[in-house]
């Protein structure tokens, strides 16, 4: 006579853009604009010092902070966030009037690239999942 053994079933979990958001990530390369072509180019992502460290996070609960590491001084930056899913764009209001809008460009279960307009033009982070 067989045993009876439960179920190994896997359960699946459906992923969106937004929940695949809620992690940490650390910033491993920075790019801005320098031809002022209105997009980022391959020659213009440059890496991260190794004496700037930056982690980001994003919480279920709509919380995050931009954790900043910079020659050996630590600053937090806590902040809410808000995606609007059809444009893939984040809104994160931090203290005071801080206020920066990204554009989600690519995002996977271990990158993340984000860009957004600053007065000097389009900039990119590049992120990797702790």
């Amino acid at each position: 006579m067989g045993a009876l053994l439960p179920s190994c079933k896997r359960k699946e979990v459906f992923e969106t853009r937004k929940t695949r958001i809620q992690h940490d990530w650390k910033l491993v390369r920075t790019a801005t604009d320098a031809n002022a072509n209105g997009v980022i180019d391959a020659s213009e992502i440059h890496p991260v010092s190794a004496t700037y460290i930056a982690t980001l996070t994003f919480k279920s609960d709509l919380t995050g902070n931009e954790n900043v590491i910079a020659n050996g001084v630590t600053t937090d930056y806590p902040f809410t966030w808000t995606m609007d899913p059809t444009l893939d764009t984040i809104t994160r209001s931090g203290v005071g009037h801080n206020v920066i809008k990204y554009f989600l460009a690519d995002i996977s279960s271990i990158n993340m690239d984000l860009t957004t307009v600053t007065d000097l033009g389009v900039a990119g982070y590049y992120y990797e999942r702790k």
